[in-house]
């Protein structure tokens, strides 16, 4: 049993200390969806450089999945993907990135490096938009999830447009 407070702080302060002096990883940070300013959001975290805003993720408190009618299908939940949309579009980002929890027999694609992590990326229809889920298997030995960790933080900058 995972403990969803604890994964997405892991998931934050490792960020912060893979992606330190390339980006400012903050956590939860105050955002308006609308002009007004009257709709409050806070994702999970958003990536800053140079004090302009590079990217934006939110954390799941649950394990990645997919439709077992489209085993083929992208990772995640709709809610999930409507979610995240919404911070792109108030950020105006044209990409963003779920990252979920994975257990072991889900992790499907290899990064280059080695590393498994679970990725499925869909475009949005009508905008030039994509949205990202990846997942991390978090059984594996310390070395492992280092590596994830690793190849989560070259996918972030690498949709971001920064190369690590």
């Amino acid at each position: 049993m995972l403990d969803m407070q604890l994964f997405e702080d892991f998931v934050t302060v490792r960020l912060q200390r893979e992606l330190r002096g390339q980006f400012e990883v903050a956590s939860q940070r105050r955002l308006h969806f609308d002009v007004e300013r009257q709709v409050q959001m806070k994702p999970d975290l958003t990536f800053r450089r140079a004090g302009d805003t590079v990217g934006v993720a939110d954390i799941k408190y649950k394990l990645a999945s997919r439709k077992e009618s489209d085993p083929d299908g992208a990772y995640g939940r709709a809610a999930d993907y409507y979610q995240l949309l919404a911070y792109m579009t108030a950020l105006d980002m044209d990409e963003g990135t779920l990252i979920y929890s994975a257990q072991a027999n889900d992790i499907a694609v290899k990064s280059q490096d080695g590393a498994n992590l679970l990725n499925s990326t869909i475009a949005v229809r009508n905008m030039d938009k994509r949205v990202h889920a990846v997942a991390i298997d978090l059984s594996g030995s310390p070395s492992d999830i280092d590596d994830q960790i690793s190849a989560l933080s070259e996918h972030l900058a690498g949709s971001a447009g920064i190369s690590v």
